[in-house]
This record gives C-alpha cells, sequence and structure tokens, in this order.
C-alpha cells in the first residue's frame, strides 16, 4: 500500500506525462509495449485497417481553427463508458501557436467543467506539428521541451516513424524550477482503419506514439493510438484514442488507461 508520500510523488510526476495530443511506451517501464494498431479497446468499434498508399498530412492532425468537440471517456479496461464527459477545445494563440485544452464535464447541470490540461503547439518550419509546453493536474506544474517535441512530421507514408529526443523543465505554480528530465517520442502512421463513434462511422488515419520521460526519481512510459478524421468539411479532429500510461516512483509502479470516442461538435 502507498503511503501519503509516495501518492503525493505519484500526483505530482504524473503531470509530466501530459505531453499531449498527445501521449506514449517503451523501454525502462517494465510491461509497458508500443502501442499497437491492432490491440483491443474497450468502447471503442474497430473496423477494417488498410495502409493504404496517400501520406499523412500534419495539417490532417490539427490545423489550429477554434473547435470543440465533446467525447465519451472510457477508464481502465470498461467498456461501459463513465458519466462523465470530455471536452477537446482548440484555442488559438500569440504568433500562429495554438493551445490544445482537455475539459472534464462533471455530471449535474449545476456543476462546473474543470480543466485537466492544456498543452501549446505550433507549427515547425518544415510543415511539422511541434509541442512545447504543457500544464495541468493537482499541483499546477508546467512542463516546458527543449528543443519541442515533434507530435506529427509534416508528411508521413503508411508504415514509417519519426523519433525525437528532448530535455524537460518543470516548473512550479511561481514559475521556479523544481524538476528536469530527459524523453524520447517515436511516432508512426499506421494507415486508414474504419472506426465507430457515438458521432458517426469515420475513416480515420491511425497514429501511434510512444513516449518516455526519465525525471531521475521517476520514469514515465505512455502510450497513445489517436484515430483522426473529418468531422465537418474541411476540417479533421482527433474522433477517437486510447491511451496506456505507467509510472514508477521509488520503486512502485502505477498504471492507467483511458479512451475517448467523439458524441459531438460542440462549436
Amino acid at each position: 500500500m502507498l503511503g501519503p508520500v509516495s501518492r503525493q510523488l505519484f500526483r505530482t510526476i504524473g503531470v509530466l506525462a501530459v505531453a499531449a495530443l498527445c501521449g506514449p511506451a517503451v523501454s525502462g517501464c517494465g510491461s509497458m509495449r508500443a502501442a499497437d494498431a491492432d490491440a483491443d479497446a474497450p468502447g471503442l468499434t474497430l473496423g477494417s485497417r488498410t495502409r493504404g498508399e496517400a501520406p499523412f498530412s500534419a495539417e490532417r492532425a490539427i490545423s489550429g481553427e477554434a473547435i470543440v468537440g465533446r467525447y465519451r471517456q472510457y477508464t481502465g479496461g470498461s467498456s461501459r463508458p463513465s458519466p462523465k464527459r470530455a471536452e477537446v477545445r482548440v484555442v488559438p494563440g500569440e504568433d500562429g501557436a495554438w493551445w490544445t485544452e482537455r475539459w472534464t464535464l462533471p455530471t449535474g447541470s449545476d456543476r462546473e467543467p474543470s480543466l485537466d490540461r492544456r498543452v501549446l503547439l505550433s507549427r515547425g518550419a518544415d510543415g511539422s506539428v511541434l509541442l512545447s509546453e504543457s500544464s495541468g493536474g493537482e499541483e499546477d506544474l508546467t512542463t516546458l521541451f527543449d528543443p519541442p517535441a515533434r507530435m506529427a512530421a509534416a508528411l508521413m507514408a503508411p508504415g514509417e516513424s519519426i523519433e525525437d529526443e528532448f530535455r524537460i523543465r518543470v516548473l512550479d505554480a511561481d514559475g521556479d524550477e523544481v524538476r528536469t528530465g530527459t524523453g524520447t517520442t517515436r511516432i508512426r502512421y499506421a494507415g486508414k482503419q474504419q472506426i465507430e463513434t457515438p458521432l458517426g462511422v469515420f475513416d480515420a488515419d491511425l497514429l501511434l506514439t510512444d513516449l518516455t520521460i526519465d525525471s531521475g526519481i521517476a520514469t514515465i512510459a505512455r502510450r497513445q493510438r489517436q484515430w483522426i478524421a473529418t468531422v465537418r468539411p474541411g476540417r479533421t479532429m482527433i474522433v477517437a484514442e486510447d491511451v496506456a500510461e505507467q509510472v514508477r516512483v521509488l520503486g512502485f509502479s502505477r498504471s492507467k488507461r483511458h479512451r475517448l470516442a467523439i458524441e459531438a461538435i460542440v462549436r
């Protein structure tokens, strides 16, 4: 059983893995395997998959235009949705950058939504999507990525992958540095897959992301699958995601998993 100090460390260090669009698992965390395109995803109905021939464009990953999608949430291995809903809000920022925010909508009309995490994204000179900052969690920590981590290359052929290394700096609410570390990402384009959501059936692009972060006293491994599809004419968005995460702190290990399936475009 974890004591109060270990529980606090898990909460504090867990915010490092909000890297987002995001998310991912590989060496260094025992039982975590790399993201698998064909693995089961309780609550998500997956159809046929094809590698296809057309490359995946970062313009499809996210355009930076304001949009809000509402999602059903599934936790652990359950195929039954949580009574809470999630919203993903794309909010334009400065100098062509944009924020991607995830909010939780509590049950009951008199309860206010809460911000879980937000990440700052931008377009690289080569057309890729870059992650430079993430924040959120109970401790209100901010993680800075140096250099910014690529979340999608400008163009990716089916089966192609990209890998990056970066350093992180973790700041508290006062802007003071409380931790540093290193990380790696591997992004793969797995081709097209049909997926059924409450909003409808989509022929989606499937991105696989593996992320590891080592902050010295903790190692985080995160694997993620994201299905990206056209939700409006000329407008694409994540229509489903499946994320598994493992955190090791002081010899203790904690795993968690969640999935999202889009049910409405709010605006």
